[in-house]
C-alpha cells in the first residue's frame, strides 16, 4: 500500500495493524511546476497555497495581518471550501485589513509557478496535512517558506525550516523572519 509520508504511514498501522510493513511510502514530486527566477513583488506579500478549509490553519496567517510585523498583503492560493473564505474575510475586517487579503485560483502550473516567483514568503500554518505539497513546491521554487511544527511538514520541510506552534501569530511572524534571513 502506498502513502504520503512516514507520517501518513504510523497513521495507517495505527489505525489498521494488519498492514504494518505493507505501508510504503511513495513521496509527491513537486517537478511538475516551472521554476522561474524569483523576482518578489514590491511591498510583498505572503503566499499560501492549497485549499482554504479549517485544517490549514489560515486564521493565525490572516491574523498576522494585524500586527505591525504582519505582512503587507496575504494571498490565498486555492479553492476554497464551503465557508472558510467567507469566515476569514470577516476576521480580515475586524482587523480593519481586508484590502489585504485576497483569494486567487491559479488556472495552471505557470500561473501557480509565477505566484511563488513574486511572493515574499510562503506561509503554510496547518494544523493536519497528509504530506505538505505546499512546502515542497514552495522550497523547489526558491521561495523562502514558514511552515506550522507538525509531522508532515517537519518530514517535507526537513530540520532547518522556519517553523512555528500551530495557532500562534507571533511564532508564525518569528518564521517568517527567519525563513527571510
Amino acid at each position: 500500500m502506498g502513502v504520503v509520508s512516514d507520517w501518513m504511514a504510523s497513521r495507517v498501522v495505527e489505525e489498521w495493524p494488519s498492514l504494518e510493513g505493507r505501508a510504503h511510502v511513495i513521496g509527491n514530486g513537486a517537478d511538475h511546476l516551472p521554476v522561474l527566477p524569483r523576482r518578489p513583488a514590491d511591498p510583498g506579500f505572503a503566499l499560501h497555497v492549497g485549499h482554504v478549509e479549517p485544517r490549514k490553519g489560515l486564521e493565525t496567517l490572516v491574523r498576522s495581518l494585524g500586527d505591525p510585523r504582519g505582512p503587507a498583503r496575504v494571498v490565498l492560493a486555492g479553492r476554497a471550501v464551503a465557508r472558510e473564505l467567507d469566515r476569514l474575510r470577516g476576521i480580515a475586517v475586524e482587523l480593519g485589513a481586508a484590502d489585504r487579503l485576497e483569494h486567487v485560483t491559479p488556472e495552471d502550473d505557470e500561473a501557480l509557478a509565477k505566484l511563488f516567483a513574486a511572493a515574499r514568503v510562503a506561509v503554510f500554518p496547518s494544523r493536519l496535512e497528509g504530506c505538505g505539497i505546499g512546502p515542497l513546491e514552495a522550497l523547489r521554487a526558491g521561495c523562502p517558506t514558514a511552515v506550522s511544527d507538525i509531522p508532515a511538514h517537519r518530514e517535507v520541510a526537513g530540520p532547518g525550516a522556519a517553523r512555528f506552534e500551530v495557532g500562534d501569530v507571533d511564532g508564525l511572524l518569528d518564521a517568517v523572519d527567519r525563513a527571510l534571513a
